[in-house]
């Protein structure tokens, strides 16, 4: 298949790419490596993706018609669309509001370009299973369960950081 991705650059949009390219699937990558959070994660994230064959990355903001609508239109057809572009950080979120509408309302807004097909896939293995967070309005509405313990998601997470922390370390958080 042949597929649009928004967001390729962030932690769920990469992950996507790699599996997906894992799969056999043609990726081209779309993302705005905005400053949210320390760009150089994203382009840790990128270099790892462009060294696929079967990946292509396109740097453009979603929020912008024009620039989107050519993006989408030089690289036609699709067999999917995935939009997992979205702003990040919730303090920001409330200290300039618009660029999060622009982001991920207006952004979503400007991919629709016929009927959506809305489909369901199974959970992540990185899921937590037990969270602090009070997941019954999840559950109850969308079936949704944690699909490994909160040990095995730190593990998860502190392994990474070994692998990584020759760079990650010069990370700045905001």
């Amino acid at each position: 298949m042949r597929i649009l991705l928004t967001g390729c650059a962030g932690f769920i949009g990469a992950k996507t790419a790699e599996l997906l390219l894992e799969q056999g699937h043609q990726v081209i990558g779309i993302d705005n490596l905005n400053d949210a959070y320390d760009p150089k994660l994203k382009w840790w994230r990128l270099r790892q993706l462009q060294a696929h064959p079967s990946f292509r990355f396109v740097q453009v903001d979603i929020s912008e018609w024009t620039p989107t609508w050519r993006v989408f239109g030089e690289h036609l057809p699709y067999d999917a669309v995935i939009n997992l572009a979205a702003r990040a950080g919730v303090r920001q979120s409330v200290e300039n509001p618009w660029v999060y509408i622009a982001t991920n309302t207006t952004g979503a807004l400007n991919l629709l370009g016929r009927q959506a097909v809305w489909r369901t896939e199974p959970m992540h293995p990185a899921d937590v299973k037990a969270t602090w967070a009070d997941i019954t309005k999840a559950r109850s509405l969308l079936g949704w369960e944690p699909q490994v313990s909160v040990e095995e998601g730190l593990r998860r997470s502190v392994e990474w950081y070994l692998e990584n922390r020759d760079w990650a370390k010069e990370v700045v958080l905001p």
